[in-house]
């Protein structure tokens, strides 16, 4: 991750509303283009971490994901 925007990182957390939609944003270094689809993993030494799989690549490289809350 080189850049983030609208959270804060381990070990400060930055709490999210329970079931309501919370928006932040995470830049990463591009893919090497032969990858088709990824997982995002926050690894943290707490349970509970975000976990998207099977994030399927597009032209654009940027991703719109919801986390439930």
């Amino acid at each position: 991750m080189i850049r983030w925007e609208n959270i804060s990182l381990y070990p400060h957390w930055t709490v999210l509303p329970p079931g309501r939609p919370f928006k932040f944003t995470l830049y990463f270094n591009g893919l090497p283009k032969s990858v088709t689809s990824f997982d995002l993993s926050e690894i943290i030494p707490e349970p509970n971490g975000f976990y998207f799989p099977n994030i399927r690549r597009n032209a654009q490289d940027v991703y719109a994901l919801d986390y439930p809350g």
